[in-house]
């Protein structure tokens, strides 16, 4: 069974630069991928560019704040909680699930660090999408060494919920 993940401090700054290939705008060339996006700026920005993610992940927030909603979509939705600076044994779970079908998982908390799983339990070859700040998009090719990068990650965070003093606001 999986258990919730807290990311350690020290990890914070690291986890801040795109692991993948940083664009401004998403290339034509992603029509042709199974992709997953992660965010709602990234989601929104992928919509209004006539790409459908196979999988959309959002918290109905941009930097910390109420996001305009997303346009409706056919896709089932699912929902899970996430914390900040977590990734819960419910939402990687909702997500596992969200992989059998074109989805929308909707988290009440925040959805940064679900790239991690995303990138994990996409199939080989899907490319993730996420926001990076001021900057643009990160593509993360699902690869054999990604999975890898992202499970060797994932070994440093702890099981043990941060002090209080350390944790997000």
């Amino acid at each position: 069974m999986f258990q919730t993940l807290y990311l350690p401090e020290a990890m914070r700054k690291e986890l801040k630069k795109p692991f993948g290939r940083l664009v401004k705008k998403p290339p034509k060339t992603l029509k042709k991928e199974f992709v997953v996006c992660v965010g709602d700026e990234s989601c929104r920005a992928l919509l209004n560019a006539g790409f459908t993610p196979e999988l959309q992940v959002f918290d109905c927030k941009t930097k910390r704040a109420k996001a305009e909603p997303l346009p409706p979509s056919k896709l089932s939705e699912r929902v899970c909680s996430n914390p900040a600076g977590s990734i819960t044994a419910e939402s990687w779970n909702a997500l596992k699930r969200a992989f059998s079908r074109p989805s929308r998982v909707r988290v009440n908390g925040e959805e940064d660090l679900l790239v991690l799983p995303c990138v994990l339990l996409a199939p080989a070859g899907a490319v993730v999408v996420y926001g990076q700040p001021g900057e643009g998009l990160v593509l993360v090719r699902a690869s054999k060494q990604r999975k890898g990068f992202v499970r060797r990650l994932l070994k440093c965070f702890s099981t043990t919920p941060p002090t209080p003093s350390s944790t997000l606001e």
